[in-house]
């Protein structure tokens, strides 16, 4: 970690200078060891989200942790390149914005199992921080009524007349962490191209954006 990283992660987080070398180290040595995030990484984590370091291991961390293993399915080393993709995810409630918002992905995007949810969480892990009423809803709601439209358009097509909310977010998890606005101007675009499925207009770019970070050897690297 380079000073000045480390100068911004106090400047964010003053109160860092206060916990011990004990709680620090705890911390540090959990990210490293049981979420298997590269050295490099963690100081990225420590810049972005220095709160984390002020979090109890045994009754924040390892509880949140544990609930996304769980609900979503997920290995350690996943949950380590969820972290160090949105390292503010750790900081999150669990009571009050985590689990709320797997809840009620589950149930309004009626996925099959916990697996299909684990999909979404990883490829677009900033879900997590979206507001449930001004963000995931209102997007939901616009993929349903455009699909709506659509299979009243298509009548003849059993493949548009199949397509659900969960079968687009789970091909294109992103869609659930893009804008309200530019998700209306994709949609739209869709509506004002005959020759295109709403389920080809959102899916992912063949030649999307490269991942910043991703698993090698069973750690998660830059």
């Amino acid at each position: 970690m380079t000073q000045m990283e480390l100068k911004q992660a106090l400047l964010k987080q003053p109160s860092i200078l206060q916990y011990s070398m004990e709680s620090l180290r705890s911390k540090l040595h959990f990210l490293h060891d049981e979420l298997f995030i590269s050295h490099p990484l963690l100081s990225r984590i420590i810049t972005t989200a220095p709160a984390v370091l002020g979090l109890s291991l045994a009754e924040n961390i390892r509880p949140k942790v544990a609930t996304l293993m769980i609900r979503c399915r997920l290995e350690p080393e996943e949950i380590g390149l969820i972290t160090a993709t949105v390292p503010s995810i750790l900081v999150l409630s669990t009571k009050r914005k985590i689990e709320p918002c797997l809840s009620y992905l589950s149930v309004a995007l009626r996925l099959p199992d916990e697996a299909s949810l684990g999909r979404i969480v990883k490829g677009a892990p900033r879900v997590l921080t979206q507001s449930i009423d001004a963000s995931l809803e209102p997007k939901i709601r616009l993929m349903d009524d455009a699909l709506k439209q659509e299979r009243r358009e298509i009548n003849s097509s059993s493949d548009v007349e199949q397509v659900k909310v969960m079968d687009l977010c789970v091909e294109n998890p992103a869609l659930l962490a893009t804008t309200n606005t530019i998700l209306a101007r994709r949609i739209r675009s869709c509506q004002n191209n005959s020759d295109a499925t709403l389920r080809e207009v959102l899916r992912p770019a063949s030649k999307g954006r490269k991942q910043k970070f991703e698993i090698v050897r069973g750690r998660v690297r830059a």
